[in-house]
């Protein structure tokens, strides 16, 4: 057995040093897509004024985050790569992993249904009661790339403190309570944790986050289009014709928080992931209130308290500890080495 060297300890630290550095690089990466779930959330509203329908909205969305991500997709040759290493496959493949677009589909339409029932404020307790209920289960199971996540009471902690600030933030504002109603959006505050850690893995066994990204939104696309024609909704080239240019930007930043979530996830694991978009969603959602203010929508001191306790819930169930992954194998752990070399004896 080779002796740890001083050049082995110097070694090993660089890369502890350097995984922490990739854990924070990750983490600001899920932050900023919690603050373009945020935007795309503002601009589907308004184009929810324009259209008359949240569902013709959300179908706006999927349509041009398709054309955007074909584009890219045949521009960077990714489809014909992610069939490749589907066809050279080695692991076993789930197929509720494909159903990324349908739960993305189901946390739409629950929102939808909910949000002129119940108003915002209720809606958004109980969407992120979902999500962050949803991604501890998916880390216990091991849904995710990143395998299972043992249940810390850190990891708690930061579920407890998120919680709470969006029920700071929702002080004063008014709302139903319509127990049934917000069940569904906890449902499909659930669906959209499962949701991330299906693409995640899609993300792992293909390498290409765009492939990924396109049968999500192509998926969503055609279960929103099935929905609005079963409910006689208005012709979709009709509606389009007759939209503002800025309609199609949600479809660009969602492709984006698509992309992102799906690598982020498989460093940061399901529940940590959420806690970071949960704390950019209420950053951006903060300025843009400042920014843009809606009818409804005032700057209350709870909504500051809130995102302040959103931000602390990121930082208190963040794990800094470097992963067995990230560290080389060929210059392993002391004890990992002794634990071996008992067994070999």
């Amino acid at each position: 057995m080779r002796r740890l060297t001083r050049r082995d300890d110097v070694a090993r630290d660089g890369r502890r040093q350097a995984a922490r550095r990739g854990f924070g690089t990750f983490l600001l990466l899920a932050l900023c897509a919690g603050a373009g779930v945020s935007l795309q959330s503002f601009t589907n509203g308004h184009l929810t004024d324009e259209l008359g329908s949240p569902l013709l909205a959300a179908a706006t969305n999927n349509l041009s985050a398709i054309a955007l991500i074909a584009v890219l997709a045949i521009l960077t040759g990714a489809l014909p790569r992610a069939a490749r290493a589907v066809a050279e496959r080695r692991t076993v493949v789930r197929p509720w992993w494909f159903a990324g677009g349908l739960l993305g589909a189901v946390a739409v339409a629950s929102v939808s249904y909910a949000a002129p029932l119940v108003g915002m404020a209720l809606l958004t307790v109980a969407l992120v009661l979902g999500q962050l209920i949803g991604a501890l289960v998916a880390d216990i199971l091991g849904l995710g790339p990143a395998g299972r996540k043992r249940v810390t009471v850190l990891r708690v902690l930061g579920v407890v403190v998120a919680l709470g600030a969006v029920g700071v933030g929702a002080i004063g504002r008014s709302g139903n309570l319509e127990l049934g109603v917000l069940a569904i959006a906890m449902l499909g505050g659930a669906a959209a944790s499962v949701q991330q850690a299906g693409n995640g893995q899609l993300t792992r066994l293909t390498g290409e986050p765009l492939a990924m990204a396109l049968l999500n939104f192509v998926v969503g696309f055609l279960v929103l289009t099935v929905a609005i024609v079963s409910l006689g909704g208005t012709s979709l080239p009709a509606v389009w014709r007759a939209m503002p240019w800025w309609a199609w930007v949600g479809g660009a930043v969602g492709t984006g928080v698509a992309v992102v979530l799906s690598v982020a996830v498989r460093r940061l694991g399901v529940l940590q992931m959420m806690l970071c978009v949960v704390a950019g969603q209420s950053l951006s959602a903060l300025a843009l209130d400042l920014v843009v203010p809606r009818d409804g929508h005032e700057v209350t001191a709870g909504a500051v308290a809130g995102v302040a306790l959103a931000c602390v819930a990121m930082a208190v169930a963040a794990e800094w500890r470097v992963p067995v992954h990230d560290v080389d194998p060929h210059h392993p752990e002391p004890d990992t080495m002794q634990s071996t070399a008992g067994e070999k004896r």
